[in-house]
């Protein structure tokens, strides 16, 4: 009998069982596989314990002493197209799916490069060239850029540890926080999105991260496309990556999917995912994503980096920016995904390597926890290809 409910699913203990039957809590739309057979790799085992990194606490600690510490439920490392580590924990395994959060988020980004790239969404364009009832609302002059860059001017906090934060009313909408429905005043994320009225910064003034905005590129995805966004991420991208499982992604009451933060899938198949990106879009010889799309989101900007500076988030990364939905430093060669409670994809470009490491942190960020994972890859990465 599982011991969770949708009133603690999020809180710990409940969330290291919850996180990996999501579905069974909320309405999901399966993003089917496809008949393709999945994309193969080499296995090359190569031994991790003697790597160590210097953590927040100014001590040295082992990647196993690392693993143990940090709620981690799956970590893989690929390294030039050979899994070289996998391993699971909590229950985990192979064919188990994981709530991946804000990692979503990515795969909401590299869609509408993909529709860019089809000519159907043009990143200049106003947002209400494709959404017209965001006219009169908060992202009435925000650009579809903006919105995939986290520099739109709406009024959203995303503060998680503050238990009634804007953030966490948006959650309640689909149902992840029954205490907050009645704030929340809705069951359709759309809805929510018209509701918001208010600005508190100019559009592309400032580095402001922001599920809200997620989830609209993903309305003027599908209002662009005339086609529900879970079918456009199923065909256009989940079943491109010739994955080896199903995924699903949470609905809201009218069928329209939590792109900001809602998709479960195995680990392995975010290892595809992650090694499409580490190949500028490339799978199995067909160009998945177009390859400037994700060299831009990899590269950036000196504004984008000029705005990540500006933020609490520049200690994360070396000249840092955020793009397309997606966490990168050119000068280190990353791009990152990032969710919270610990769930991360590392593609670091120069060595060929891929991390993907699932977790279920007791707290949704915890800066040290975040920190000494980053710390714990850039170990990784040295000690691995040195």
């Amino acid at each position: 009998m599982r011991s969770f409910s949708r009133d603690n699913w999020l809180t710990p203990p409940y969330n290291r069982e919850s996180f990996q039957q999501v579905q069974s809590l909320f309405p999901t739309a399966r993003l089917r596989k496809g008949t393709a057979e999945p994309t193969a790799w080499g296995v090359d085992p190569l031994p991790i314990d003697h790597i160590s990194f210097r953590g927040t606490d100014r001590e040295q600690h082992t990647l196993p002493e690392f693993i143990a510490a940090s709620q981690t439920d799956a970590l893989l490392i690929m390294r030039e197209g050979k899994l070289i580590f996998e391993q699971y924990g909590n229950g985990m395994q192979a064919d188990s799916l994981h709530l991946i959060n804000s990692i979503s988020k990515t795969f909401t980004g590299m869609l509408a490069g993909i529709l860019v790239g089809d000519g159907l969404l043009d990143p200049a364009a106003p947002l209400t060239d494709y959404v017209p009832d965001f006219a009169g609302t908060a992202m009435q002059g925000t650009t579809l850029d903006q919105a995939l860059n986290m520099t739109g001017a709406v009024t959203f906090s995303e503060d998680y540890a503050s238990p009634g934060d804007d953030f966490w009313i948006e959650t309640a909408v689909l149902g992840w926080r029954p205490d907050l429905a009645s704030k929340a005043g809705t069951t359709s994320l759309k809805r929510y999105a018209y509701s918001r009225t208010e600005t508190d910064q100019p559009n592309g003034g400032h580095l402001h991260y922001r599920t809200l905005l997620t989830n609209v590129v993903a309305m003027a995805i599908e209002e662009a496309t005339r086609t529900p966004v879970q079918e456009l991420m199923e065909q256009r991208l989940w079943q491109k990556l010739k994955p080896e499982y199903d995924a699903n992604i949470v609905l809201d009451a009218e069928g329209f999917p939590y792109c900001g933060a809602g998709i479960s899938a195995t680990a392995r198949d975010l290892m595809r995912f992650g090694q499409m990106l580490l190949d500028d879009g490339m799978v199995d010889g067909e160009q998945v994503v177009p390859a400037n799309w994700v060299q831009a989101t990899r590269n950036g900007n000196e504004r984008l980096r000029q705005l990540f500076a500006e933020t609490d988030y520049a200690p994360m990364f070396d000249n840092g920016h955020y793009s397309n939905q997606t966490w990168a430093s050119a000068s280190e060669g990353l791009l990152v995904c990032i969710g919270i409670y610990g769930q991360t994809i590392y593609v670091h470009q120069p060595s060929g390597m891929v991390i993907v490491k699932l977790s279920t942190h007791p707290a949704p960020a915890d800066d040290h926890a975040y920190a000494n994972t980053f710390q714990a890859m850039r170990a990784l990465v040295s000690g691995l290809t040195t």
